[in-house]
């Protein structure tokens, strides 16, 4: 599976459609660090990024990462709603 990290000079986020994080049964483990956007959630890098690839490789899913970054300005992932599960 390839899925789309994001970044900016401060901060990063993996891209997922939210889904995937339910069917995975990992929604209620997200933190608030997270964002939300029509069906796709950007996981925080540092925690919630982590559990997604760790849920998706117990399932024996191989996971590829595709990079996006923005050097030189804030991510727009930023202006995003904050992270809630439904």
């Amino acid at each position: 599976m390839q899925l789309t990290f994001f970044s900016d000079p401060g901060h990063g986020w993996l891209m997922a459609p939210r889904s995937l994080v339910e069917r995975l049964g990992i929604q209620d483990k997200i933190s608030s660090c997270s964002y939300q956007k029509a069906d796709r959630v950007y996981l925080e890098e540092d925690c919630d990024a982590p559990l997604l690839i760790r849920a998706l490789k117990a399932e024996g899913v191989e996971v590829t990462i595709k990079e996006s970054n923005s050097p030189d300005r804030d991510s727009r992932i930023r202006n995003y709603n904050g992270y809630r599960s439904n």
